[in-house]
């Protein structure tokens, strides 16, 4: 079972996903994805624009890009 985003207000109001229980546990609340600072390449970070619009914090964003491993994806299992 998937349970609906759930929309919460904060200082600018975000949408949020609520993850339902596993095991037992209580569902948690899960902002993905916040813009917590702008960087242009070499520069140090600084606040990030604030929004107008609701902002949808339901999936991570974009992955930091780093360089291809020579061992590609592979795994070492014990």
């Amino acid at each position: 079972m998937i349970a609906p985003p759930l929309t919460v207000e904060t200082n600018n109001e975000s949408t949020a996903k609520l993850d339902p229980a596993r095991g037992g546990r209580a569902p948690v609340l899960k902002w993905l994805g916040v813009p917590y600072g702008q960087v242009g390449r070499w520069e140090r970070p600084v606040t990030p624009k604030s929004w107008t619009e609701p902002l949808e914090c339901l999936e991570f964003g974009a992955k930091f890009p780093q360089p291809e491993s020579p061992a590609g994806d592979l795994q070492v299992r014990s």
